[in-house]
């Protein structure tokens, strides 16, 4: 066993305190954005993602790190003002010498009707790719039975020329 000492318990106040751990006083870029819109850049000393291992604690020079992001809250510590949750689901956050970089699938608020919206539409998608499939199947049925019903008649006039 070592003798480390153990963390401090984070001060009191109306909002939560960053994490006290040794390098947390460090700030470091965080980027959080999905394919249609920027919703965070700016400064922290804290991060943590809902990674699909579980939670990822993020601190200054962090080792670098490619994680996929689960369904879950993605939580900040901005160098200034109170901690902020962000709601997340689905994505990837990429940890470098710079910073952390998260591209979420969705996130904000409404990220369970989003997801949603979105599963519904994957669902129609490959519905009409069922049909389409169907349909194509139909085709070459007939295509078929076309062939079939041209040899019949070919034979039959030969029989008949005979």
């Amino acid at each position: 066993m070592t003798n480390a000492p153990s963390p401090t318990p984070a001060p009191a106040s109306t909002h939560a305190a960053v994490p006290h751990v040794p390098g947390s006083s460090h700030a470091f870029r965080l980027m959080v954005a999905t394919l249609t819109q920027d919703l965070f850049d700016g400064q922290v000393a804290y991060v943590d993602l809902p990674g699909l291992g579980g939670h990822v604690g993020v601190l200054h020079r962090h080792t670098p790190l490619l994680t996929l992001l689960a369904e879950g809250p993605l939580t900040m510590y901005p160098i200034e003002g109170p901690p902020r949750t962000l709601p997340v689901a689905g994505g990837i956050a990429e940890i470098g010498p710079w910073g952390v970089t998260v591209l979420a699938d969705f996130a904000g608020h409404g990220t369970a009707a989003e997801k949603r919206r979105m599963d519904a539409a994957r669902q129609r998608a490959a519905e009409r790719r069922a049909s389409q499939h169907a349909s194509s199947r139909t085709a070459q049925a007939r295509a078929r039975l076309d062939d079939e019903l041209n040899l019949f008649w070919l034979r039959a006039l030969r029989e008949f020329r005979r």
